[in-house]
């Protein structure tokens, strides 16, 4: 009789490191899985971070662009017309005056 409760112990022990090492394998594989989708998430982070950044040195760019072409024509516009700035000033339109 005890030594048929000791092999139950035994067949018992044995089944639950069965148990054990088919979970730590299951968890060594999820592990494995997450690491790589953790991986591959930073990848696409790191990729909609430098459209992002493109996209924003485009734009900058573009305003910088249209701010220097608008300051060159204010430039000439005024170089142009400042014969004429004295007169301008000399006469103000009043806010309730008709241009037409």
């Amino acid at each position: 009789m005890e030594k048929e409760d000791l092999q139950q112990e035994r067949d018992s022990a044995n089944q639950r490191a069965r148990v054990a090492e088919a979970r730590t394998v299951a968890l060594r594989d999820r592990a494995s899985r997450l690491q790589e989708q953790l991986t591959m998430s930073h990848a696409e982070l790191d990729q909609h971070r430098n459209h992002r950044l493109e996209l924003s040195e485009e734009i900058s760019q573009g305003a910088r662009s249209q701010l220097e072409a608008w300051l060159r024509s204010k430039a000439s516009f005024t170089h142009f017309f400042r014969p004429f700035a004295v007169q301008a000033h000399a006469y103000p339109i009043n806010c309730t005056d008709s241009l037409f």
